[in-house]
C-alpha cells in the first residue's frame, strides 16, 4: 500500500515539474512587450470605436467570442497590455495539459507517454500559437471547455449539449477538441465504446446547433456573413475537399512541431512522422488484433469529427491555429510510436534517454526560434524602420502611409506563420503604426498607390522601402 501511495505522489510530482516547464517555456517569450497581425488591427478598432471590431466574430457565427473580445480587446488602448491576455492564455493551456495528462493516465497510457504527451504539447505550432498571440488568447480555454463538455455529458446530456453548443459560438476548430477523448480511447484499445461513440453523435449536433444559432444571430443583427463560413454544396467541391483535408491538416496531423511547408526538415519529419504512427497503429493490432472494416473507418470517422469545422466549408485556408484536435492526435501517434520503438528495439535504456533529450533540447530550439521570429524579431524590426522613418519628417499633423499591390517576400512556413512582416496585411499599418509612434490613429491615413509610381510627399512613411529590405535580405 505504501509503495503504490509513493508511486502515485512521484508521479504527481513529475506532472507539476511539466506544468511548471510548461509555464516556464512560454513565459519567456509572452511577457515581452509586443504585438501582432490582428492585434493592431483590434487595439486600433476599439480605441476608434469602429464597428467593424464589434461585429467581426458576429458575422463569422461566433457570437460569443464577440462578447469575449469586446470585454478584452475594447479595454485594452496600448500594446503592452496585450501581456495579460497572453497570460489568460497561458494559464488555460497548463489547465488543458494538466486535464489531458489526467485523460491518458486514466484511459491506461504508460507514464512514459503521459509525461512526454504534457511536456511535447507546448511544442506543437497550434499551442504556442494561442499563448503568443493575444487575438487567439481565448482558444487555449475553449479546448479545456471542450474537453470538460465529455465529462459533463456523461452526468447530463442537456448540459454537454449546452456546452458544446457554447464552444461552437466561440470558436468551432477549439469545440472539436473533445474528440482527442475518443481517439486516445480508439489508439489504447482499437476500439470506441458506447459512451464515447454516443458523445460524437452529440457533438455533430452540437456544432450543427451552434451553426444555426450563429446564422440566426447574424440574421437578427442584420449582418452579412463571412464568405469562409459557406458550406460545401456540390460533388465537385467535396472532392476537391477530402483531397484537401488528406493532403493538407491529415498530413500535418502526423509530422508535428515544424512549420516549414517544403524542404528537407518537412521531408525528413513527414516520413519520420509516417513511420511512428505505422509503429503505433502496429501496436494497437498487436494488442487488440485488426478489423478490416471496422479499425480504419472508426479512425476515419474520428478524424472527421475533428476536423469537421474544416471539412464543411468551401474555404480550403490551412492555418494551425485550426488545427488544435488533430495536432494532438498526431502527437498521441507519435509518443505511442517512439514509446513501442524503445520497448521493442532499443534496449539500451541510457542511450533512449540520451537520444529523448537531445531531440527534446533540438524540439525546444526550435519551437523557440520560430515564435522569436515570427513574433517579437518582426516586431521589433518593424519597430525599428517605423521610428527611423518618423525622425526624418517633420512631426506633421497627418502622416501619409504609402503601400501598393506588389507582393512582399514569404518565408518557408505554412499560413500566416509565413509572412515576414505583418504589415503586408491591410489591416495592421494603421494600428501598428499609431501604437509605435504613440499618435492618434486620425492622423494617419493609407494612401495605395501604383507599383511604379513615385511620391514627393515629405510627410510619408513608404512600406514599400521595408518590404524591399525584407526583399534584399536586410
Amino acid at each position: 500500500m505504501g509503495s503504490k501511495s509513493s508511486v502515485r505522489l512521484s508521479a504527481k510530482k513529475i506532472h507539476a515539474l511539466i506544468l511548471i516547464f510548461s509555464a516556464a517555456v512560454h513565459l519567456v517569450t509572452i511577457v515581452k512587450d509586443y504585438a501582432w497581425a490582428d492585434d493592431w488591427a483590434f487595439i486600433a478598432g476599439y480605441r476608434t470605436n469602429s464597428s467593424e471590431a464589434k461585429i467581426e466574430h458576429i458575422s463569422g457565427l461566433r457570437p460569443i467570442l464577440q462578447v469575449i473580445m469586446d470585454q478584452s480587446f475594447g479595454r485594452i488602448s496600448h500594446y503592452e497590455n496585450l501581456i495579460f491576455l497572453r497570460l489568460i492564455g497561458l494559464i488555460g493551456l497548463l489547465f488543458l495539459i494538466h486535464r489531458l495528462m489526467k485523460l491518458l493516465r486514466e484511459v491506461g497510457y504508460s507514464e512514459f507517454v503521459v509525461c512526454s504527451f504534457g511536456m511535447l504539447i507546448n511544442f506543437l505550432p497550434t499551442f504556442w500559437i494561442y499563448t503568443n498571440w493575444a487575438s487567439v488568447f481565448s482558444y487555449t480555454w475553449v479546448c479545456l471547455l471542450s474537453l470538460l463538455s465529455f465529462n459533463v455529458f456523461n452526468r447530463s446530456k442537456l448540459l454537454g449539449l449546452g456546452l458544446i453548443i457554447t464552444c461552437f459560438l466561440i470558436y468551432q476548430p477549439a469545440a472539436v477538441f473533445s474528440t482527442f477523448v475518443a481517439f486516445a480511447y480508439l489508439v489504447k484499445n482499437g476500439r470506441l465504446d458506447e459512451k464515447n461513440r454516443l458523445y460524437l453523435k452529440f457533438l455533430v449536433a452540437g456544432s450543427f446547433c451552434g451553426f444555426l444559432i450563429g446564422r440566426l444571430t447574424g440574421v437578427i443583427v442584420g449582418l452579412p456573413l463571412k464568405a469562409r463560413t459557406e458550406i460545401v454544396d456540390t460533388p465537385l467541391e467535396l472532392v476537391e475537399k477530402i483531397v484537401w483535408i488528406l493532403t493538407r491538416p491529415v498530413l500535418l496531423s502526423l509530422r508535428p512541431f515544424i512549420i516549414e511547408s517544403r524542404g528537407i526538415l518537412a521531408a525528413i519529419f513527414t516520413v519520420l512522422g509516417l513511420f511512428l504512427t505505422v509503429l503505433s497503429l502496429w501496436q494497437v493490432t498487436k494488442r487488440t488484433g485488426f478489423s478490416v472494416f471496422n479499425f480504419p473507418l472508426t479512425l476515419i470517422s474520428v478524424y472527421a469529427v475533428g476536423l469537421l469545422p474544416l471539412l464543411v466549408i468551401a474555404e480550403n485556408q490551412i492555418e494551425f491555429r485550426t488545427l488544435p484536435a488533430t495536432s494532438c492526435f498526431g502527437l498521441l501517434f507519435v509518443v505511442t510510436g517512439v514509446n513501442f520503438f524503445i520497448d521493442k528495439f532499443l534496449n539500451l535504456r541510457g542511450a533512449a534517454s540520451l537520444i529523448s533529450f537531445m531531440v527534446f533540447l533540438a524540439l525546444l530550439s526550435y519551437s523557440q526560434g520560430k515564435i522569436n521570429s515570427i513574433f517579437i524579431d518582426s516586431f521589433r524590426q518593424n519597430g525599428s524602420f517605423i521610428k527611423s522613418s518618423y525622425d526624418e519628417l517633420n512631426s506633421p499633423d497627418q502622416i501619409v502611409v504609402l503601400i501598393d499591390s506588389k507582393p512582399w517576400p514569404q518565408s518557408n512556413s505554412i499560413g500566416a506563420l509565413s509572412v515576414k512582416s505583418d504589415f503586408q496585411m491591410p489591416w495592421v499599418p494603421i494600428g501598428a503604426i499609431s501604437q509605435i509612434l504613440r499618435i492618434t490613429e486620425n492622423r494617419l491615413v493609407v494612401q495605395v498607390i501604383d507599383d511604379d509610381a513615385v511620391t514627393s510627399s515629405g510627410n510619408a512613411i513608404d512600406l514599400r522601402k521595408l518590404r524591399e529590405q525584407l526583399t534584399n535580405g536586410k
